[in-house]
């Protein structure tokens, strides 16, 4: 007989059930049965039936703790995932048996000139080098995630014209890094920044919010929006492209052919040209804060202005987003006991009170691993069909 799937019925309050257990042992990793009972909100009987039916599915493993507590975890035969993070200078790739724990994480530098199919083939030789590291074969992946620092159109799969990597521009992301890495699976593309959003909502400093601006700031600056649990990519992949907000009318020229655009003025790039002429070498953003820790006047002074120009741009922002909260990543995270505070009382002379007085600026959890996080994120996700960007 059909099991009745209707919303409210007794077989669709189960799956539910059951979705709750699974997303919270992929979201903590091993749990006691108690805590897991604590964790999702059931009931322990509730939780100790499901928790047998995946135990005979051969989907968790359940193990005697320490006071005799049972230990539920995933087992490793639901798969593996592989998570890219392909940065203007870096390409890093982690392989994963349960989202969050990584089983092993390679990176190495990479030409920011080099072709799209030079690239993955970098990224190729390093998802190989992680599965043999980890003791994991090629057909035992179930999921492949990679985030880009550019504009992804979610319904053609291309990159934008206005990303960091112009050798990206107009390509099918998904399917050149599908046919180059050559996984059993089907490679899920997205822009950084969402995956940034989407690995600090999962595990980071946003777990349990429902409206978050993830502002990564690196070479480039873009964001990440949450709205309603999910990230908002926009019709063509371009929402949180706030780099590209004016701040300055006078400003200095950017990539996009405009001037004056935040990105200019508050990214890390930015910071090092700034500094230049009073450092003669352009420093990284955690040589300028160690400098302005041992009082460099002006290195605080140019991480202050970092913070001032993406302050103003993130009241706009919550002026038309009103969200609860806005976690700031990227390389300039290195900077966040500088740049938070002046991002908040830049937000609340210039943002709307209401949205000001509603929104807190806090640093991302999860560092520079947030990214690849996200992607890994994405690739379980797509295994689960789990709803976590919007449609």
């Amino acid at each position: 007989m059909m099991r009745d799937h209707r919303p409210g019925s007794p077989s669709a309050l189960h799956d539910r059930n059951r979705a709750s257990v699974v997303e919270a042992l992929r979201a903590r990793g091993s749990l006691a049965q108690a805590d897991l009972a604590r964790e999702t909100g059931l009931s322990a009987a509730t939780v100790s039936t499901i928790v047998r039916a995946l135990a005979e599915e051969g989907l968790v493993d359940v193990a005697n703790g320490p006071g005799r507590r049972r230990i539920v975890d995933l087992a490793g035969s639901v798969g593996y995932t592989v998570g890219i993070d392909y940065g203007y200078r870096h390409i890093t790739v982690a392989v994963s048996a349960r989202t969050r724990d990584l089983l092993c994480e390679l990176r190495s530098p990479v030409d920011p000139r080099i072709s799209a199919p030079g690239g993955l083939a970098v990224a190729r030789r390093l998802v190989r080098d992680a599965l043999d590291r980890a003791g994991i074969g090629r057909d035992e992946v179930v999921g492949a995630g990679m985030g880009l620092p550019v504009p992804v159109s979610r319904s053609t799969g291309r990159v934008g014209l206005d990303g960091i990597l112009p050798s990206w521009t107009g390509i099918d992301a998904a399917a050149l890094a599908s046919e180059v890495l050559d996984l059993p699976v089907a490679v899920s593309v997205d822009n950084d920044a969402n995956l940034g959003a989407l690995a600090e909502l999962r595990w980071g400093a946003a777990i349990g919010a429902s409206d978050v601006v993830y502002l990564a700031m690196s070479e480039g600056l873009g964001a990440g929006i949450v709205l309603g649990g999910r990230v908002y990519s926009g019709s063509a992949g371009t929402a949180g492209e706030i780099g590209h907000v004016r701040v300055d009318g006078a400003g200095r020229s950017c990539r996009c052919g405009r001037r004056g655009c935040l990105e200019t003025v508050a990214s890390a790039q930015a910071l090092a040209t700034t500094l230049r002429q009073f450092l003669g070498e352009a420093p990284t953003v955690a040589k300028a804060v160690d400098l302005a820790r041992l009082g460099d006047l002006d290195c605080r002074d140019a991480l202050e202005a970092v913070g001032r120009y993406a302050g103003a741009a993130l009241a706009d922002a919550c002026n038309l987003l009103n969200p609860e909260l806005i976690v700031v990543g990227g390389e300039m995270a290195q900077a966040a006991h500088i740049v938070v505070p002046i991002m908040q009382r830049t937000i609340a002379r210039q943002a709307i009170p209401g949205a000001a007085q509603s929104v807190r600026v806090r640093a991302c959890k999860l560092g520079q691993r947030a990214h690849v996080l996200g992607a890994i994120a994405l690739a379980a996700a797509n295994v689960e069909t789990s709803p976590v960007f919007d449609s």
